[in-house]
């Protein structure tokens, strides 16, 4: 749990990224990887800005944003976050 005034830093991978290309579906929101070297990763993704948004609604956002770029011709995206508890 993070304490109250804490503060969280993550990013959170955009399900149009190229490591969904061969990931299998194991629940809501929830891959399991073959990607490359990333093989039996778990990964966590929403589609929709609004189900994101129940996620990190207790939360003060700091500052929010994405990054982007191409690797193999392929896109890969990351959503960033920072919030406060």
């Amino acid at each position: 749990c993070l304490k109250k005034n804490g503060i969280l830093v993550f990013t959170l991978t955009d399900t149009n990224d190229l490591i969904f290309e061969n990931s299998k579906k194991i629940g809501k929101n929830t891959y399991i990887s073959n990607y490359q070297n990333q093989k039996g990763v778990i990964l966590f993704a929403v589609k929709e800005n609004a189900e994101l948004k129940k996620y990190i609604e207790h939360f003060t956002v700091i500052d929010a944003g994405f990054f982007s770029h191409k690797l193999n011709k392929k896109l890969s995206k990351h959503s960033v976050f920072i919030l406060k508890k």
